[in-house]
């Protein structure tokens, strides 16, 4: 028999509702929403009634671009910003040796602040860690520094471990990845996983994509466990088709959802791909982004195969290329059946409206990133050192570029930016240009609806009556829960959002009727 639970006395965000106070929902679905006055009715038909205390429930989150492995490494790293002298940043890994498994692994070191004006040698960090596997990252990710235990098992698996070495260059961040994950058991890795989903839980996030930057990342674990409560996760692994491939067999071999495309890199990394040269780097137009035949034989192999895609192509010469290859494609595969399959893009190239129309004519979701322009964003920001002050703040518009018929979903691109999506809305609402401001409601749709399109379910993203039980209840801070309009783009019935305010905390988490996070006491 299916157990029923009444929520009552709290704020239930249904924008066609008007502003209920409680709802109904068994193990699967949601069977009734109302207010306080008809919920004395339903008490019936419960066999557990919780008080919410003036609680806000809204349906989860989804975050379409998330690099789970990534995110966990984030979690995972020993802490080195602050760091006062070389000694201390060794002190602080050595604690972290003694009380974990596997590599060691740092971020935020700064020999600039230090009396040393050094960084570690690689025989001091094995000294410091009592020879385990170690690495640690500059704070300007520029450099590492990896004790030879660390090397001798990254290179075991084909890392070049000739540029971890060179302090000269940058290091790939993928290549780190791939030693550190190597170098643990999959029982420790899945360790990591498992706190990295646990983590976006607790943020009320109830579906996430995840974007695999490499096959490697594959083995021994997953971030699919359906034995164990977790968001719903879809899987993207970085990998190019080509015509001589099957891509449905590689999908069922990793337990995979779709294709990711790197057609180009970071602005701020100076790997995006523009037609205009980096004011910081004159001459410089970033690397050839993939060719739009790459782009074309690869989506014409996926969408045959009935497979998504998710294309990252942030600089204008790399959209260019992706449009055309989107282009040539569909000549294949048929219009019908590629707006059909909600391939997506994430590009900062928007203002061109060549592009802009492309995207929509094909139906291809645009996945927002808002925090770009609250993190990097502004006169001193990474984008305008880059790029100029007219280009960055074309690449930074948002709300001025909501037309009708874009698709629009937003992410967190975490380990990135912040995971926390009230963190998203609240950069949405309160862009560095208001004329690129858009409402905290309008926000919320394009993170909770528009996600649940991209990742193909058309009855997720609401809370009606039949629909899915997928829902978080929420403690919103004093005074920040919007009872009435104080100023067009504040949202009644979802959180204001003001700059200064803590972002609302997530009790629980339920999808599908299933507690995926729950904080211990915080509801009876």
């Amino acid at each position: 028999m299916r157990r029923r639970t009444l929520y009552r006395n709290g704020h239930v965000y249904v924008p066609t509702r008007g502003f209920p106070t409680a709802m109904l929902v068994d193990d699967t679905r949601v069977l009734w929403v109302g207010g306080e006055a008809d919920a004395d009715g339903q008490v019936d038909e419960a066999h557990r009634v919780v008080d919410l205390h003036g609680c806000l429930v809204t349906t989860p989150f989804v975050d379409p671009i998330h690099f789970v492995a990534e995110s966990a490494e984030w979690r995972s790293l020993t802490q080195l910003t602050g760091a006062r002298s070389l000694t201390e940043a060794l002190d602080r890994l050595a604690a972290a040796a003694r009380t974990s498994q596997g590599p060691v692994t740092g971020f935020g070191y700064d020999e600039g602040r230090w009396p040393e004006q050094r960084p570690p040698t690689p025989e001091e960090l094995a000294r410091a860690v009592e020879g385990r596997p170690a690495v640690i990252l500059r704070a300007d990710k520029g450099a590492c520094v990896c004790s030879p235990a660390f090397t001798a098992g990254a290179a075991q698996v084909g890392v070049d471990t000739r540029s971890l070495a060179d302090m000269t260059r940058r290091p790939g961040l993928g290549a780190l990845l791939t030693g550190v994950v190597a170098q643990r058991t999959p029982a420790q890795q899945q360790a990591i996983l498992d706190g990295a989903l646990s983590a976006a839980a607790a943020h009320g996030i109830g579906c996430l994509h995840d974007h695999i930057s490499s096959p490697r990342l594959l083995d021994g674990f997953t971030t699919t466990r359906p034995q164990l409560p977790g968001p719903i996760v879809q899987r993207y692994l970085r990998h190019v088709c080509r015509p001589d491939e099957d891509p449905a067999v590689l999908l069922r071999e990793h337990d995979l959802h779709g294709f990711m495309l790197q057609v180009d890199g970071p602005v701020n990394s100076h790997q995006a791909a523009l037609h205009e040269t980096y004011i910081d780097l004159p001459g410089q137009v970033g690397p050839d982004p993939m060719p739009a035949e790459t782009i074309a034989e690869h989506l014409v192999a996926a969408s045959l195969a009935g497979i998504r895609t998710s294309l990252v192509a942030m600089g204008d010469r790399a959209a260019d290329a992706m449009i055309d290859g989107m282009r040539t494609a569909v000549r294949t595969v048929g219009l019908d059946r590629f707006r059909s399959l909600r391939h997506r893009t994430m590009t900062l190239a928007l203002a061109d409206p060549r592009v802009l129309g492309t995207l929509i004519d094909l139906g291809v979701v645009v996945v927002r990133v808002p925090q770009v322009d609250s993190r990097w964003g502004g006169p001193e920001g990474d984008f305008t050192r880059a790029l100029g002050t007219v280009r960055a703040r074309e690449m930074m518009r948002f709300g001025s570029l909501g037309v009708d018929g874009l698709l629009t979903a937003l992410a967190s691109t975490s380990p990135w930016l912040d995971l926390d999506p009230w963190q998203t809305l609240r950069s949405a609402r309160w862009h560095r240009f208001e004329e690129e401001r858009v409402s905290v409601g309008e926000a919320f749709r394009a993170h909770t609806v528009g996600g649940w399109h991209a990742s193909g379910h058309d009855t997720r993203g609401y809370l009606g009556v039949g629909l899915p039980a997928d829902f978080v209840v929420w403690e919103v801070p004093p005074g920040e829960l919007g009872e009435g309009p104080h100023s067009q783009l504040e949202t009644p019935g979802l959180p204001r959002l003001r700059p200064e305010a803590p972002t609302p905390r997530a009790l629980l988490t339920v999808v599908g009727g299933r507690t995926i996070h729950e904080s211990e006491g915080a509801l009876p």
